[in-house]
Formats: C-alpha cells, sequence, structure tokens
C-alpha cells in the first residue's frame, strides 16, 4: 500500500482539517502521490506473481491521481469514481462557496502560484498542494493515455459536481476519443447514496467490477463497438 506521508492507519483526528501532521502538510500533493505510486508500480513489474494486467482506481481526491497516472503507467483500464475531472479543483471549490468567498479563494490561489512550495496551509491543504492542482484539468492528462477509462458520476454530487463528470465526458467527444464509459446515476451523492439516504455503494461496485472484468480483456466497449461511445 502507498500511504500518503504522515498518514497511520491509528490516526484518529478530532478535526480532519486542523489535526494534519507537519510531515503531511510538507509532503502531500497529488503530483508527489503519481511519483510515489509509479516507482512502486515500475519496481513491482517484474515480479514472478503479476501476470502484467494492471487497472488502476482512484476516487475523489484519487481521480486526479488516476488521471496523473494512466499516461505514465498504460494500465489495462482506469477507474475514475466521484471525482469529476473536468473541470480545475479550484473552479469546482468556487462554484460550491457563496459568493462573497469567491474572493478569497481567488486571493489565496494567487499566493500559491506565487509561493508553491510554502507549507502554510489553506482549506486544509497547503500551498504546495493549492500550487500543483490550482490550473490543472484533470481530464487534460487523462486523455494523453489511450486506456480504457470508466468514470462513474451521481447527480447530486457537492464534492466533485456532475459538471465536471459531464465535462470530462464531453471532452473526450470533443476530440473523438472512444475509450470513456461514462455512468451517471441520478439522485446520487458523492458516496452514492440516495436521496432517500439509501447507499448504492455495493451494486455500483458490483457494477464496476463487472466492467472491469471485460474491458481488461477485451478493451474499451465503445472502441470495440464504434457505436454508442462514451456510453457502457
Amino acid at each position: 500500500m502507498v500511504e500518503k506521508y504522515g498518514v497511520t492507519h491509528s490516526d484518529s483526528p478530532e478535526e480532519q482539517f486542523k489535526d494534519c501532521s507537519k510531515e503531511y502538510v510538507a509532503n502531500h500533493t497529488v503530483e508527489q502521490r503519481a511519483v510515489d505510486v509509479e516507482q512502486i508500480v515500475d519496481e513491482l513489474r517484474g515480479a514472478d506473481w503479476w501476470n502484467g494486467k494492471l487497472v488502476i482506481f482512484g476516487g475523489s481526491e484519487g481521480g486526479d491521481l488516476v488521471a496523473r497516472l494512466a499516461p505514465r503507467l498504460n494500465p489495462d483500464a482506469a477507474v475514475v469514481f466521484s471525482s469529476g475531472l473536468g473541470k480545475s479543483f479550484p473552479q469546482v471549490l468556487k462554484s460550491l462557496v457563496p459568493p462573497h468567498v469567491v474572493k478569497e479563494v481567488d486571493a489565496k490561489l494567487a499566493y500559491a502560484r506565487a509561493n508553491p512550495k510554502s507549507a502554510e496551509v489553506w482549506g486544509g491543504n497547503s500551498m504546495r498542494w493549492w500550487a500543483d492542482v490550482v490550473d490543472r484539468v484533470p481530464v487534460n492528462d487523462l486523455l494523453k493515455s489511450h486506456a480504457p477509462v470508466l468514470l462513474i458520476q451521481g447527480t447530486e454530487d457537492k464534492s466533485a459536481p456532475v459538471s465536471s463528470g459531464r465535462a470530462a465526458r464531453d471532452a473526450y467527444a470533443s476530440a473523438g476519443r472512444c475509450e470513456l464509459t461514462y455512468w451517471e446515476y441520478p439522485g446520487y451523492d458523492h458516496y452514492m447514496t440516495d436521496m432517500d439516504g439509501v447507499n448504492h455503494r455495493g451494486e455500483v461496485f458490483e457494477r464496476i467490477t463487472g466492467w472491469i472484468n471485460k474491458t481488461a480483456h477485451n478493451g474499451a466497449p465503445g472502441c470495440i463497438s464504434g457505436a454508442g461511445k462514451n456510453r457502457d
């Protein structure tokens, strides 16, 4: 397992945005995680037990990680869960905060650009983290790969809005690409819980497993059929 810096399984912070360790704040960025995962996978590629197949899966912030890793690792399939990817993190953030907070967001992001190595914390992350994501639209990284991709999105997701997922879907369509399978679940939130409070993550994950088993062997469904691109 490739863990984040300064995080252990025994951690139980009272306040998730205030109790992060100094090691975590100083080292955690999406790019650093991508570099770490890439190093581990490269070291494991020659292992006797590995059949050579690789599937990468990321949810929420981990979707950005998958987007960066796909062109580097050339996986047999990639799954992105509740991540959007069609807009930059700052674009998404500004769409979620009250209008009077947008100016503060812009000011902090400008500060992060000017201080990309700073460990100063804002919004639960260091300026180093913000500088890493501020001008990056994850789907642009994903499009550098020709791996089959499954993107799962709930319409009621308040962390990764459906508009971002649809923008990623549309980016693939605009590029004339067939590798993307896009599933949109009406009424589901970030955790695949519907508007009645019923969680459907188990059944969604079961469907994902079926897609992986099929796609890892046969390739992207849209590329095989030549029709129904961006759909299962």
